[in-house]
């Protein structure tokens, strides 16, 4: 008969086994992930070649002398407009539709790459015309819409100033 075990005898990794074992966990992630780590070290090598990485390593040695002139910056008078604007521009931009925005503001676009100065005036029958246009109404309409809609605005707001 066989004997009866009854001490079971648990095997323990030594360091350089564990070492080993991690650095072939890790060769198999640089495997996995060659070109993104690729990608990663081309970036890193142009910001190097630019200058930016001994930018950033200079600042982050001196952060704590660029902390205390940020600070002295944010207490000059303007400065907490400036983070109140800011924190405004930035609601106002996260309460609007993106999709819209982008139609608004390829169209801002298309507008100043049609704007040309003007080489000459354009009378009363000559601006009649152009309402003609449905690019120009469609604009129009648009503005006067706007206008409405801010005027509306201006009118609850100034109600909640005085």
């Amino acid at each position: 008969m066989a004997k009866q075990l009854s001490n079971i005898e648990k095997r323990v990794m030594t360091q350089a086994e564990k070492d080993a074992q991690s650095l072939g966990q890790i060769m198999g992630a640089v495997t996995e992930q060659k070109e993104a780590l690729m990608v990663f070290l081309d970036v890193i090598g142009e910001l190097h070649q630019a200058g930016v990485l001994e930018t950033l390593r200079g600042m982050l040695k001196s952060r704590t002398k660029i902390g205390v002139i940020a600070l002295g910056q944010l207490n000059k008078s303007g400065a907490q407009h400036l983070v109140r604007n800011g924190f405004s521009a930035v609601q106002f931009l996260a309460a609007m539709d993106p999709a819209r925005l982008r139609v608004m503001l390829d169209s801002v676009t298309r507008g100043m790459e049609k704007a040309e100065p003007a080489d000459h005036r354009i009378g009363v029958m000559g601006l009649m015309g152009t309402l003609r246009d449905p690019e120009v109404n469609a604009a129009l309409s648009t503005m006067i819409n706007f206008l409405r809609g801010m005027g509306q605005g201006l009118g609850q707001g100034a109600q909640h100033v005085h």
